[in-house]
């Protein structure tokens, strides 16, 4: 059950960017201005239908009002976050992400099986694109209360925390500490919007819990902030198992990022400790010569700090300008082909990958004349079966604007191409590079395809063109959250001896402790380089592909549900030890009893 606010001090203020921001003019949107158009039906509709914004493409199976809702307060969290983070400045055309938002929680499985306790949502990105999940919870709000003292909408604040930490690896250079990650992700996570009004910095409720329950002097947790400034995030022990170590983490990581966004002066001691750490100084050593004060004494600094200045902000900014929603509806195949074809999308591992071809088989059959159902079975078959099969359709498709028709045409080639060899595999591999330059160019924004210009080209020529080298670079700066894309780009910079960028793109790898097994190669490249590397040695390693299913997973748990389990495991806890004490007091009192009887 929902609380009451904590803590209940607003201010309506500047902080950080709005210093410099005040001056811009920020157009009004309310949320019942924005336009929903239908550009499309079908005779007989899936219950999925397809929302396309400025920033976001949904696919969902709940209402179209939900979606007009979710897409109306996302574009504006977008917004929020680009003045606030200091993001990276936009490509020009820049890829929409793609959300899927589910009517229900159990079909992420469908997705992932092997997913930690309490999954709500994740993003997942690897060479075939980046994609989000999230799952609809029921909300409702009440126009006589204050924006500030509304109750949480759960549901969302998940769907913000998911979307701050990943707009962090896509739009900056942020990607340590880990703990600066998390807590920036649950500062916005509890964002509100009115038509006039945003107010950010409220901890979410499971954060705010956790924080009173450690305050009560609960002893069931175990870790102190030196584990926070370590990045510990899973070696600690917790009555709600690995999910309650990760809320306790996120809490703590919550207030020490509230302080240190709480003023300009903190801000500064934060890029201090950031350029110690950088500059190979241990993490508690580099916060105490940057703060002034021992670690040992933060957990009393951060009690202090929440009891008397951890403030929401309120501010007189409306975020955004007004959104144009674009609505479209699905064919009745993508009832069952909708998630299946996302599951391919998400570079599954190859037993899931199979099961997904027998599935999308059996299903794609009944709709042979259905487009939609057959580029999804063109899909599956190019990545788990028979690539071959699929040339026929996809060259009768491949015409006018039809990019991802041209892209998966390039795909089928380009895997018949690897089972080939001399002429026949060269002219596979000249047919696919022509179809992948064909995608890119229908849209700018098409990572995938850029790197599948980079990965024929490399296969056509000896030494690597410029072409070839910049379509890596290309799909790394579209979507810099791909680890494939991060490593074939360093080697590209590093063959054209862009030292500075090949140092920077090793380094953003290197830094991404949530992905140690590309993290590792970079450390290991970033020695190489050091002492030296040939061009052809770079040609080698390029050639070296990643395995097809090497994806960057962020997981979004469910931090109300894990609370409530902390809570009652911590309760159960302190019963069991009552009764214990209880024992051992009742068997000390009858041995006690019994040594008198001999004396």
């Amino acid at each position: 059950m929902k609380g009451s606010i904590y803590p209940a001090m607003f201010i309506t203020a500047s902080l950080l960017f709005f210093y410099q921001a005040q001056a811009q003019t920020t157009a009004t949107t309310k949320q019942n201005d924005v336009s929903e158009v239908v550009v499309s039906g079908q005779q007989n509709p899936s219950d999925w239908f397809r929302a396309e914004s400025q920033h976001f493409i949904v696919y969902s199976d709940t209402k179209q009002k939900h979606v007009s809702q979710l897409l109306n307060k996302l574009e504006r969290f977008d917004y929020l976050l680009r003045l606030y983070a200091k993001a990276n400045a936009p490509t020009k055309a820049e890829p929409k992400l793609t959300l899927y938002y589910q009517s229900r929680v159990r079909d992420l499985k469908k997705i992932v099986k092997d997913q930690p306790a309490y999954t709500i949502g994740f993003y997942n990105s690897c060479a075939q694109g980046v994609q989000a999940f999230a799952t609809h919870m029921y909300y409702g709000t009440n126009p006589d209360v204050s924006l500030e003292k509304q109750p949480e909408n759960e549901g969302l604040s998940y769907i913000f925390e998911a979307y701050a930490r990943h707009f962090l690896y896509r739009h900056t250079e942020i990607r340590t500490p880990n703990w600066y990650i998390d807590g920036f992700a649950k500062y916005f996570a509890n964002t509100r919007f009115s038509d006039s009004e945003t107010v950010l910095g409220i901890p979410p409720q499971s954060i705010r819990d956790y924080l009173l329950y450690l305050s009560s002097g609960n002893n069931y947790y175990s870790l102190n902030y030196k584990d926070i400034l370590l990045d510990n995030e899973s070696k600690g022990h917790n009555v709600a198992g690995e999910a309650g170590v990760r809320l306790e983490f996120q809490a703590k990581a919550w207030a020490l990022t509230h302080y240190i966004l709480s003023s300009s002066e903190n801000i500064q001691h934060f890029d201090a400790y950031n350029k110690l750490v950088a500059a190979g100084l241990e993490q508690t050593k580099a916060f105490e010569q940057s703060f002034g004060f021992p670690v040992k004494k933060l957990g009393n600094h951060l009690w202090k700090y929440k009891r008397k200045s951890a403030e929401g902000l309120k501010l007189n900014l409306t975020a955004g300008a007004e959104q144009e929603i674009q609505f479209s509806s699905l064919p009745i195949s993508a009832n069952k082909l909708m998630l299946a074809d996302a599951a391919i999308k998400s570079c599954p591992t190859r037993a899931l990958g199979q099961e997904l071809l027998q599935n999308i088989m059996s299903e794609a059959k009944k709709y042979p004349t259905s487009d939609y159902a057959q580029t999804i079975l063109s899909r599956a078959q190019i990545n788990w079966g028979d690539a071959k099969s699929t040339i026929p359709y996809l060259t009768s498709v491949a015409k006018g604007d039809n990019a991802e028709a041209f892209y998966l045409l390039g795909n089928a080639q380009l895997r018949i191409a690897n089972e080939r060899q001399g002429d026949e595999q060269k002219n596979y591999l000249k047919s696919a590079q022509d179809n992948f330059l064909k995608a890119s160019n229908l849209n700018s924004s098409f990572a995938e395809a850029f790197y599948g210009c980079f990965q024929t080209g490399l296969r056509l020529q000896d030494t690597p063109s410029k072409e070839t080298l910049s379509a890596a670079i290309k799909a790394r700066t579209l979507a810099p959250e791909v680890s494939g894309y991060l490593r074939a780009a360093a080697l590209s910079h590093a063959y054209l001896k862009e030292l500075s960028e090949t140092q920077a793109t090793l380094d953003l790898m290197a830094r991404n402790k949530r992905d140690p097994q590309m993290a590792e190669w970079a450390n290991i490249w970033q020695a190489k380089l050091n002492t030296g590397v040939t061009r052809a040695a770079l040609i080698t390693e390029m050639h070296q592909e990643v395995q097809p299913d090497t994806r960057f997973t962020e997981w979004t748990l469910a931090s109300d549900s894990v609370m409530q389990e902390v809570q009652r495991s911590a309760e159960m806890a302190a019963v069991t030890d009552f009764i214990t004490e209880q024992r051992v007091q009742q068997i000390q009192s009858q041995r006690a009893d019994t040594s008198g009887l001999i004396r």
